[in-house]
């Protein structure tokens, strides 16, 4: 009787599942082959659709050791990433009898430094490549888009010490951050941490006394990805969109509470302290191997003082989702601006803000003109850099990856 029990729920739990299946398949397909409300915002933009299709399909990650993940490799027409996690980028053709190695350049982020809706071309990367490239200078400048997805700069500036550890060592290292520094703390409720903590910390379950746990997880994840499950996710956030449980997480779930507001003084405050605390780690280990670096602050949408339709859009729906996500990145730049009293980062924070050309996707991502006016920002500062000569002679005679003894 029990199993006659067992195999009828299993059988309505299949029939279900391909019912859902059936109504379920083009939903699935056209969230994986579209972003409509961008295409919409952007028709001047042709290749955006065939761009998603790439980017959903094709952009995935890979373990590595101290920072989680990296990009995996991945060949196609608007994205390309070498095995190493490394996304193509422009630079100028190389003479083969050139005896003067080219000035390294390395570019750490996270998905607006990959360049999430650009092509390899056109990511800030690119684009300041190309401008130091038409300015004819005497050594030529290779740029290399160390951007991942999903990266804050605790990732980042453990990636680059890697780095350097290994014997790849840049010239000049320049850092794009703050939209994601500010995320992972509203998410985490912490500063310095990485998207999606809850995921990675299951990673003890792998542990033998944790196995009657992982059969319980694997289980969940079985059902929850059914199109079973994935059916009841889609109704719950169309029935309920303000739950919980299928918005943000962290603080969102308690910022209308009474000790909110201190909390985010305390926490903002720290989002600022771990990036200095960052930059110091990362100037120390720079100095020491002769290296220059650049910070700079990220402009994201709520900077933005003339938003275009699409954009109010996207600022609304942020505000309907948590009410308190805007003020807390709002707060935390304000407090960069305030304790970063030696300036070592340049705040490009604004430089959208009187402009009511429509330049984002969403908070923090650009279109390709976006980028440009990103990397156009960043040239003078690279560029000063280049102008001393004396520090140019010293990089010259160095070999194409010297590791610092």
């Amino acid at each position: 009787m029990l199993w006659l029990q067992a195999g009828i729920v299993i059988a309505i739990l299949v029939s279900l599942n391909l019912v859902c299946w059936f109504f379920l398949s083009p939903i699935v397909h056209a969230r994986r082959d579209d972003n409509p409300a961008v295409e919409r915002a952007y028709p001047e933009i042709p290749w955006l659709r065939e761009y998603y299709i790439i980017y959903n399909d094709g952009v995935r990650t890979q373990w590595r050791p101290y920072v989680h993940y990296m990009m995996q490799e991945l060949k196609s027409s608007f994205i390309n990433i070498d095995n190493k996690g490394i996304r193509a980028t422009w630079n100028p053709r190389s003479g083969a009898s050139s005896a003067v190695r080219p000035i390294r350049v390395f570019m750490f982020g996270g998905s607006t430094m990959f360049g999430d809706n650009a092509r390899d071309d056109y990511t800030i990367p690119s684009f300041l490549s190309k401008y130091l490239a038409a300015q004819g200078m005497a050594m030529s400048v290779q740029v290399t888009n160390y951007g991942q997805e999903g990266y804050a700069n605790t990732q980042e500036a453990l990636l680059f010490e890697d780095e350097v550890r290994t014997g790849k060592v840049p010239d000049i290292v320049i850092f794009y951050d703050g939209a994601n520094d500010v995320a992972t703390a509203f998410e985490n409720d912490a500063a310095g941490g990485i998207y999606d903590e809850d995921t990675f910390s299951q990673l003890d379950l792998l542990r033998p006394e944790h196995r009657f746990r992982l059969a319980g997880y694997s289980a969940y994840s079985l059902i929850r990805f059914t199109d079973a499950g994935i059916m009841a996710s889609l109704l719950a956030e169309k029935l309920a969109p303000n739950w919980g449980w299928f918005e943000r997480r962290g603080k969102c779930a308690r910022s209308q509470s009474s000790s909110s507001t201190l909390d985010d003084e305390r926490l903002t405050a720290d989002v600022v302290r771990t990036y200095l605390f960052n930059v110091n780690a990362v100037e120390a280990l720079a100095q020491r191997s002769g290296i220059r670096t650049l910070f700079f602050w990220q402009p994201v949408l709520f900077e933005k003082d003339r938003l275009s339709a699409f954009e109010r859009s996207v600022e609304a729906d942020e505000k309907r989702k948590c009410s308190g996500y805007a003020p807390f990145f709002i707060e935390s730049y304000r407090k960069l601006r305030e304790l970063d009293s030696q300036r070592r980062i340049v705040d490009l924070s604004r430089i959208f803000a009187g402009s009511a050309k429509s330049f984002y996707t969403d908070v923090a991502h650009l279109i390709e003109p976006g980028n440009e006016v990103v990397a156009k920002a960043m040239l003078p500062y690279v560029t000063h850099l280049l102008q001393d000569k004396e520090w140019l002679a010293s990089r010259r005679n160095m070999n194409p990856y010297q590791p610092d003894r």
